[in-house]
């Protein structure tokens, strides 16, 4: 015969707040967190499309950026506008 040893209310609070939580955590992993990941990815990326219809990411780091901050004519002045309409 074994021995059940009842939780503490603490412990049990943790437990029943994890399960309800638990159902956010799924869904943003599954849904919101691979979005972001390949966004990511692709704006770090140069891209290349193929004849079959697919694509090839090459690497390129932080260049877009620096594009779109430095040599781009209006980027910034459209950042700006759209940082304001946000707030």
């Amino acid at each position: 015969m074994t021995i059940r040893r009842k939780l503490p209310l603490p412990a049990k609070k943790a437990v029943t707040g994890l399960l309800f939580v638990s159902p956010f955590i799924i869904g943003f992993c599954a849904f919101y967190l691979r979005g972001l990941v390949m966004t990511l990815r692709f704006s770090l990326s140069d891209m290349s499309l193929l004849a079959n219809g697919g694509y090839t990411l090459t690497f390129a780091g932080l260049k877009h950026y620096m594009y779109a901050l430095t040599e781009h004519a209006s980027f910034k002045q459209i950042l700006t506008r759209s940082l304001g309409d946000i707030l």
